[in-house]
């Protein structure tokens, strides 16, 4: 067994977990390391210790160097807890966000041990029902390389649960989780999971969306029956046990308001913008809670009817809207 331990993460990560092993390795093993920085701005903590390398070998079930990478087996072992924040910050060095922009939304885990990759997928799938797709790619003059990815918004959202250790990835992930645009029943769903009687009729899911008319609530609870997420019988709707796990799993869904009146959302946000004086779309959306998607459609309402007008686009390219500068009709 060689007695050389080392370890090394790029500065564009997390220079503070290298940081954490030297002092690791000199205050709990009075062990004084070498920390030097590498080419493309990498770091690495390099220590010769039989003891430490023993430790980590024997009581940490850590692989050696010429072994293949494996999840120790006092993982498996461990609380929930414990598993999650191993991924969190194995997914801190090895994972990606792929950013949004690009027009994919993606987490990913990057390793070129093929073994250690279908291990981890099912650990993944095991402990917190994630399903991972497996790839595989090849790098010319160094071989084959894989990685983990998730692609569908609703395996993110369980991914969410789990997060990163690692502060930039974290943020990228929150961002793109409260980005998502919200489905009509995915919102209702997470909130009946909130009624605290079993069975509940119209009048009482109106109570939760009291901006919804019958007939919407109506074609709401018919797309959850159909999805086998709610029953009904003459007690009234129920949440089935497929309905209580799904609604849990929606917990990170934002709320926004869909399917609104018209009418009334036209008189809000010509509220709002009278005054504001001047204010950008997606200030109007927060503010008063409506899905970006419906402020955007009732502005070009508001401007054909020369309640408001566009004032201008910053650098940014965001777009003002002020009141309309002419005389206008009334609502």
């Amino acid at each position: 067994m060689e007695h050389l331990c080392s370890t090394r993460a790029p500065t564009k990560k997390d220079f503070g977990k290298i940081k954490e092993f030297y002092e690791i390795m000199r205050n709990k093993f009075n062990i004084t390391p070498r920390l030097y920085k590498l080419k493309h701005k990498t770091w690495m903590v390099v220590t010769s210790s039989k003891t430490l390398s023993s430790f980590l070998y024997f009581c940490l079930d850590i692989n050696k160097c010429d072994e293949n990478t494996k999840i120790p087996d006092w993982i498996y072992k461990s609380s929930q807890e414990i598993k999650r924040e191993y991924l969190r910050y194995a997914f801190a060095m090895e994972g990606s966000v792929v950013d949004p922009r690009i027009g994919v939304i993606s987490v990913r885990f990057h390793n070129c041990d093929g073994k250690y990759i279908k291990e981890l997928k099912k650990f993944i799938l095991d402990n917190f029902n994630i399903n991972f797709t497996v790839f595989r790619y090849f790098i010319k003059d160094y071989g084959y390389k894989y990685f983990l990815e998730i692609l569908s918004i609703e395996e993110i959202r369980k991914f969410g649960k789990i997060g990163f250790a690692l502060e930039s990835h974290q943020k990228r992930l929150e961002t793109i989780l409260n980005n998502i645009k919200s489905k009509a029943w995915e919102i209702t769903l997470k909130n009946l999971v909130k009624i605290e009687y079993k069975y509940f009729r119209i009048k009482d899911v109106n109570k939760l969306f009291p901006y919804l008319c019958k007939r919407a609530i109506h074609h709401r609870l018919s797309d959850l029956i159909k999805m086998s997420y709610l029953s009904i019988n003459n007690n009234g709707y129920y949440l089935t046990s497929k309905g209580y796990q799904k609604g849990d799993l929606l917990s990170n869904v934002k709320d926004t308001k869909l399917r609104t009146n018209p009418r009334e959302n036209e008189k809000l946000i010509f509220e709002l913008i009278k005054r504001k004086g001047l204010i950008w779309r997606n200030e109007i959306s927060r503010t008063l809670n409506i899905h970006a998607v419906t402020v955007r459609e009732v502005l070009k309402r508001l401007i054909k009817k020369n309640k408001i007008e566009l004032s201008h686009i910053d650098t940014h390219q965001k777009k003002y809207y002020k009141k309309y500068s002419g005389s206008s009709p009334r609502f």
